[in-house]
């Protein structure tokens, strides 16, 4: 049910046609949920290429389906400076 509703919008928004790659592409995306998300392997297990596979996110992000969260990393080279500091 929740499947058909999110198709149907996808369609209306977006215009997507391969409608057919969408709940393949839906459980990749849940698999990597938390993780750094690399469009080609992304699309590519749902049987799509990477610029859709994006494509699709930003539909997701339109829809408020799905946020992306940016990376959050320290830089290594600047706590190292800092520490030899004290």
């Amino acid at each position: 049910m929740e499947s058909a509703l999110i198709e149907r919008d996808v369609r209306d928004v977006a215009g997507i046609a391969k409608l057919d790659h969408l709940p393949r592409f839906l459980r990749a995306l849940a698999q990597m949920a938390g993780q750094m998300c690399n469009y080609t392997q992304l699309g590519g297990q749902a049987g799509l290429d990477g610029k859709t596979a994006a494509r699709y996110i930003g539909v997701f992000e339109q829809m408020y389906l799905l946020r992306r969260v940016d990376v959050w990393a320290r830089n290594r080279l600047s706590v190292k400076a800092l520490s030899r500091r004290w």
